[in-house]
């Protein structure tokens, strides 16, 4: 078992899979780009909550143990009509579905067809 995190090992490629530089993710945190790496270390429970909301994944695929086998990844976009959906997970997949048969069973959409 390792004593280091998930975010402490993958801090680099989660800020790849989010499309945010250093750089950016720095400023997002409110620190300077060279204390970044230290952010990827940090054990610290409020700063790994800040860091989950800013790359939008839960909180607990920080802090898990960097031994682990990481959840399935799962990363894009989807636009259904006008709206469009960030996909983190298996939920939001299961969300736009949803979203999508709400729309199918609209009066609107069934006029549409029908018509």
């Amino acid at each position: 078992m390792s004593d280091k995190t998930y975010f402490e090992e993958n801090g680099d490629a989660l800020l790849r899979q989010n499309g945010i530089s250093k750089t950016e993710f720095a400023e997002k945190m409110g620190v300077k780009k060279q204390n970044v790496n230290t952010l990827f270390a940090t054990k610290n429970i409020l700063i790994l909550r800040k860091a989950a909301q800013v790359l939008d994944v839960p909180l607990e695929r920080l802090i898990a143990d960097a031994d682990e086998k990481p959840a399935i990844g799962i990363s894009g976009f989807v636009q259904v009509n006008e709206r469009i959906f960030r996909i983190g997970d298996k939920g939001d997949l299961h969300n736009v579905l949803s979203y999508v048969e709400e729309l199918e069973q609209s009066a609107e959409y069934q006029n549409k067809i029908e018509g």
